[in-house]
């Protein structure tokens, strides 16, 4: 019955350091994320709860950049201690930041200046960032200070992200050049058969282009009587912009031509111009101005009689001037006589016919003697003297050389005139 006793210590030792848990690295934008602030978690075997702590932080960051390693350790109730460490890799992948340049495309005149722009860029990581510009320009292609210039904007980060923004600017040209009015003729007045001579007229643009100088009348001339033409000027620049001008030309309406043909007795030259007249200062044209002149470098005589033809419908109303003495109408055309001295019968076959005779002054030259003289007929334009099938007679008597003058003549001629229609 005897009974021992013995003891057995057992000692239970921790020998093995805590583990962490997952240490992953973590990537951050920079700029945008932060490190939010953790403890990492650590187990141990036998300490539930064993000491973690950071011992240790580099920061490799170069302009936002870069990356964190933070070192950890965990240590257990025995004094067993673990060490790891944690990486965040900080990226940028978002382009940098652009301002100043307008979203809406601007319309300028040619004159306009090229607008300027505070542009401003940045990155959200402060990197350094490099601006880049360039620029087409296609004024002038066409026509000068007209066209489109873009201007493109991009800014590069360190990391190589990029962002670009364009504008565009139209250059028009609105504005309608002006011709120098130097260059634009005075009112002017010409005789039908007369050339219109052609100004040299000039323009300008205010962006400086070409323009083009043309002009039209209205009605076209072709040496048409008895109107006014518009002769209008036009300036056209390269933007199809135009400006006009009016020069003014009276063409006048009138026969001038010479008589000299004779049927009877001597033969020399009678100048008659036939033009419409206004019979009132500042009225409208309802006479004809009829102008008779001896103009024969030889001979010369006393004028007494002027016959001539007109077309069907015509009617004087009244005849007056200074040598006027009076006149006959035949709606026949078979007017060859006024008075025994104031005649253009011939005598058989040389007989002249006329619808209109007109005697001027008196019988014989000592009473007078009449080389020229101006007749203003009222009714009747110079549209209706008819110059297709008549002609004109003239009657002179008194004809010579010097004293000499013991001769008469029946003179006759096709007269030419301008024509409206």
């Amino acid at each position: 019955g005897n009974l021992g006793t013995v003891s057995q210590t057992i000692t239970f030792v921790d020998e093995n350091p805590p583990v962490f848990d997952s240490m992953e690295e973590t990537t951050l934008e920079c700029g945008i994320d932060t490190i939010t602030p953790y403890t990492p978690d650590a187990h141990d075997t036998c300490d539930s709860s064993p000491t973690i702590a950071m011992t240790g932080s580099i920061d490799s960051r170069v302009g936002g950049v870069g990356t964190v390693k933070e070192t950890w350790s965990a240590t257990d109730c025995a004094g067993n201690a673990a060490h790891a460490d944690k990486t965040f890799n900080f990226v940028d992948t978002l382009a940098p930041e652009l301002s100043g340049v307008p979203d809406t495309a601007y319309d300028l005149e040619c004159t306009e200046a090229l607008p300027q722009f505070p542009i401003v860029h940045s990155d959200k990581c402060d990197q350094t960032t490099s601006l880049n510009h360039v620029e087409e320009d296609s004024r002038g292609a066409t026509c000068q200070g007209v066209g489109v210039n873009t201007r493109t904007w991009t800014v590069t980060d360190a990391s190589g992200n990029t962002v670009s923004k364009s504008h565009v600017t139209n250059f028009h040209d609105t504005t309608a050049p002006w011709l120098k009015v130097d260059d634009i003729p005075a009112p002017s007045t010409l005789t039908c058969g007369d050339s219109i001579p052609v100004a040299a007229v000039t323009a300008a643009d205010n962006c400086g282009g070409p323009t083009t100088v043309t002009h039209t009348d209205s009605p076209d001339f072709d040496s048409v009587p008895g109107v006014v033409i518009s002769r209008t000027w036009t300036a056209t620049d390269c933007s199809l912009n135009s400006a006009s001008q009016v020069e003014t030309i009276t063409v006048l309406d009138e026969c001038d031509f010479k008589v000299s043909s004779v049927f009877s007795g001597v033969s020399f030259e009678v100048s008659i111009k036939v033009s419409n007249y206004a019979s009132v200062a500042g009225g409208g044209l309802d006479s004809v101005k009829m102008e008779v002149a001896v103009t024969d470098p030889i001979y010369t005589a006393d004028l007494r009689g002027i016959f001539f033809h007109l077309n069907a419908g015509a009617a004087i109303t009244e005849i007056y001037g200074n040598h006027y003495t009076s006149h006959q109408v035949d709606e026949q055309g078979q007017l060859d006589r006024l008075t025994n001295d104031v005649s253009m019968k011939g005598g058989g076959k040389n007989a002249h016919k006329y619808n209109v005779g007109i005697e001027i002054g008196t019988r014989g030259k000592s009473k007078d003697d009449i080389q020229s003289t101006v007749l203003i007929i009222k009714g009747i334009s110079t549209d209706d003297i008819n110059d297709t099938t008549g002609e004109f007679g003239i009657r002179a008597t008194s004809v010579g050389v010097g004293k000499n003058r013991e001769e008469s003549s029946k003179l006759f001629g096709t007269p030419t005139c301008c024509r409206s229609a």
